[in-house]
């Protein structure tokens, strides 16, 4: 399964970087990257190629789903800030070198599973899972794709501004960058997209919405950067989903929930669809 590959892995090495190795944001950077990925997935790959033609369009989507609820919030919020630890950045990827953790990098607890080695450092506290087994139950239940019992995840909170960025992985053109907001006590969105493509342009960053029915969602890492801001008087967690869609049954899963979230959200302003082609971003035989 894809959590024995190395997360480094994903980076191919034929991409063009700058000084320090942050990897240029060219569209045959990207164009490689995620040929480099689809070759890790022999399974789905020609599955991917053809979803890309359906769902790529799609920048950002809220999940069809009821909300994730944590049983006691606020026995949570305590546990977490007692027991992150600041990241470390120990993977070059497109938007900076690798660095020590410092007080205002993210504050992270993170999957037990082994044989992984993400961009951030990882803070592994087992005890999370049973302390709060229900997390990890509904996303089982209500998102079967993630992968196995132990799937990689990280849970975030932000310990300063994020600058704009897209994240390592994944490029391939689809909405598969997977948040769930756990605690939120900003009273406004912090978190924000820019649609990107490589082309010059002149468009606006755009505050995700905030549904009352639903806190997990999806954007198109390709396409787009994210960005968020940060107020020191208020605190948010997101958990992340950081595995793969490596077989058919996760990706038959996981479409499922695109079509059904689409289907709820169409024609509604939560519901973002790009205008421009897929060869803005990617070169395309």
């Amino acid at each position: 399964m894809t959590s024995e590959i190395n997360q480094s892995t994903y980076t191919a090495q034929n991409v063009e970087r700058k000084e320090g190795g942050v990897i240029v944001e060219t569209k045959e950077n990207l164009t490689e990257l995620r040929n480099h990925e689809l070759n890790l997935l022999p399974e789905v790959k020609d599955v991917y190629v053809e979803l890309e033609k359906t769902y790529g369009k799609y920048l950002f989507v809220p999940y069809d789903l009821p909300n994730i609820k944590i049983n006691d919030l606020e026995k949570f919020i305590v546990f977490f800030f007692k027991n992150g630890k600041n990241a470390g950045k120990q993977v070059e990827d497109l938007s900076s070198g690798t660095f020590t953790a410092t007080k205002s990098t993210y504050l992270s607890i993170d999957s037990k599973v082994h044989s992984w080695t993400p961009v951030w450092t990882r803070n592994i506290v087992e005890s999370v899972y049973t302390e709060f087994p229900e997390i990890f139950e509904q996303i089982h239940d209500l998102m079967p794709w993630v992968g196995e019992r132990d799937f990689r995840w990280n849970m975030w909170s932000s310990a300063n501004r994020v600058p704009a960025h897209r994240d390592h992985t994944s490029m391939i053109d689809m909405p598969l960058a997977m948040r769930i907001k756990l605690f939120d006590s900003n009273t406004s969105e912090t978190l924000s997209l820019l649609t990107d493509p490589i082309k010059e342009h002149n468009n606006q960053y755009v505050r995700l919405p905030r549904l009352e029915e639903s806190n997990s969602y999806a954007w198109n890492n390709l396409r787009t950067k994210h960005a968020s801001t940060w107020r020191p008087t208020a605190r948010k967690i997101l958990f992340i989903w950081r595995d793969k869609l490596a077989t058919p049954q996760q990706v038959n899963q996981y479409v499922d929930l695109l079509d059904r979230s689409i289907a709820k959200y169409q024609g509604t302003d939560s519901l973002w669809i790009d205008t421009n082609p897929a060869t803005d971003y990617l070169n395309l035989d």
